[in-house]
């Protein structure tokens, strides 16, 4: 109770959230995500904050951005969090996989291999030392080379939006409309 706390006024955690972590704490008790998408500064910041903190840890995940290619999101997709259904396939709680597009399509050779970590802990919980081994590091995903005409492409998905906009002021807004690749 004593963490929820620390959590709720050093980290700005709703009582919603806190809820969420309790309930689920025998069910998943690997992670439970409280803060995400964490600017550098603000991930140094709860770092230090609950460096001593007992049951809270941090974990770095990495994430797929396409930032130079917004007019291909529909084709390749996003990643997510898993599901209930995603976990009986195998994943884990804290993974973050494809839900559409390519990084679906081609979520197991992107995504690589998570790491393993092994530690020697003394009575208290606390680490002492490492003894993962080579065996337990992460192994990086594989990189997807695509050929696909970038200028083409951001013509296309202009066009596409330049129609859309035309048809939605002559029969109404089309919110669920709108994909193009070439």
């Amino acid at each position: 109770i004593v963490v929820y706390q620390q959590l709720q006024k050093q980290a700005g955690i709703d009582d919603k959230t806190i809820s969420l972590i309790e309930n689920n704490r025998t069910k998943s008790p690997n992670v439970f995500a409280i803060k995400t998408n964490l600017s550098k500064d603000d991930s140094l910041l709860y770092k230090e904050r609950f460096a001593d903190t007992p049951g809270v840890t941090f974990q770095e995940i990495p994430i797929r951005q396409y930032t130079q290619f917004p007019s291909m999101g529909q084709l390749l997709g996003y990643v997510g969090g898993v599901t209930d259904t995603d976990i009986q396939k195998g994943y884990t709680p804290d993974q973050h996989i494809g839900k559409t597009g390519l990084e679906k399509v081609y979520n197991n050779v992107l995504m690589g291999t998570p790491g393993k970590k092994k530690a020697e802990v003394n009575a208290f919980g606390e680490e002492v030392r490492d003894i993962s081994g080579p065996e337990g590091q992460p192994q990086p995903g594989q990189t997807l080379k695509l050929s696909l005409d970038l200028k083409l492409q951001n013509i296309v998905a202009t066009a596409l939006q330049n129609e859309l906009a035309r048809r939605g002021k002559q029969y109404g807004e089309m919110k669920d409309m709108g994909a193009s690749a070439v």
